[in-house]
């Protein structure tokens, strides 16, 4: 079996795609111009279907520009002039199969889960005091042991104008402190929609309800509890992706490669 995949050659994500097909299956090669020499040729996307070989065609599909009326016919020229539509969307692979298209099907395209992985960032913002230990700098030190923890500090190293940028990174900002009179950053966290962990009676804290997650002060077995209570709810949004591997895409086109190819 031999596939040729068409791609634009320009580094946009459709490139991606093919190369990771071609890294993963032995018999892919990318941009041939002899289309008559191979098994399959495969156009990622439908836009580079020029016309019908005398081989299998297959286009992949991404989304109708109903706007474009020149660009929404193509969509639908090319899906009745190749053997096979593979699309990126359920929502438009139903499409063709409403437009009476019967060779169809979607293959979600894969993610690095590696490359993509989840930490919960936390942000601390104010200074240490050498003369005290109220703001409590070994328990933060503490969190760095936790591999799913990823922790900024900005130590009087920010102006107020860079403040803001650096809040909106965070996923939380947390008070360590033992004893304080505000802090600000629980007001300007908050300012910038950002949810706070706090112990319970410090300074300000208190006075706050929305978005204020309490551990007990200076209470590390209580802060990594909550933590790791914080943590589970932000993998419940990558567990949805995480199955969705570039070894999975490849594993689908090559299922879909050899059914069409024993037609």
């Amino acid at each position: 079996m031999k596939v040729n995949i068409i791609t634009h050659q320009d580094g946009w994500i459709l490139d991606k795609f093919a190369k990771e097909l071609q890294n993963r299956l032995p018999y892919v090669v990318l941009n041939k111009k002899n289309f008559n020499s191979y098994d399959i040729n495969y156009y990622v996307n439908y836009c580079l279907f020029k016309g019908k070989s005398s081989k299998i065609d297959i286009a992949w599909f991404t989304h109708v520009e109903e706007n474009i009326p020149s660009l929404k016919k193509k969509f639908f020229d090319v899906a009745n002039q190749v053997d096979y539509c593979v699309c990126h969307a359920k929502k438009y692979a139903d499409i063709l199969i409403r437009s009476g298209i019967k060779n169809v099907k979607q293959i979600v395209p894969g993610i690095d889960t590696k490359l993509y992985s989840s930490k919960l960032i936390l942000g601390y913002v104010g200074r240490f005091y050498k003369y005290t230990n109220r703001k409590n700098r070994k328990l933060l030190e503490k969190l760095l042991k936790l591999d799913f923890i990823e922790l900024r500090t900005t130590e009087g190293g920010y102006s107020e104008e860079e403040l803001p940028n650096f809040y909106r990174q965070l996923d939380y900002v947390i008070i360590p402190s033992r004893i304080e009179g505000g802090p600000m950053c629980l007001l300007e966290g908050l300012a910038c929609g950002i949810p706070i962990i706090a112990p319970k009676n410090v300074g300000m804290v208190s006075e706050f309800k929305q978005g204020i997650h309490h551990y007990k002060n200076s209470n590390i077995v209580s802060l990594k509890k909550l933590l790791k209570k914080l943590y589970n709810e932000k993998l419940k949004l990558r567990k949805q992706v995480e199955h969705l591997t570039w070894a999975r895409f490849a594993r689908e086109h090559d299922v879909l490669f050899k059914k069409i190819l024993k037609k």
